[in-house]
Parts: structure tokens; C-alpha cells; sequence
């Protein structure tokens, strides 16, 4: 299984695209509505979809 990463949107959309490059699953949270969520909103969303949560 590869790791799968939920980056937040304090870091910029070149991160999702280097862990993507590096061979790993990369979410950005601006791509699935959760500009602007709260914290734990975007947990719950990391954990529904076995991702890690990446911030700063």
C-alpha cells in the first residue's frame, strides 16, 4: 500500500505535486471542497480516506 498524503492549503500546490513526483499518493484539501475547513473537519477527511495530514 502507498502512502497517501492529505496536504493542507497552508502549504503550496507544489507540495502535492514533489510527494507525487517521489511516488506517493497526494491530496490537496483545495481539490475535495475543504478551503477554509476547520482542523478537525479535515482530519475526519484524512481518516475516511487513509491519508496522512501534512501541514506546516
Amino acid at each position: 500500500m502507498r502512502l497517501r498524503f492529505l496536504v493542507d492549503e497552508d502549504l503550496p500546490r507544489s507540495t502535492a505535486k514533489a510527494l507525487a513526483a517521489a511516488g506517493y499518493e497526494a491530496l490537496d484539501v483545495r481539490d475535495f471542497g475543504l478551503r477554509g475547513a476547520k482542523d478537525h473537519e479535515i482530519l475526519v477527511y484524512a481518516l475516511q480516506n487513509e491519508a496522512v495530514k501534512q501541514r506546516p
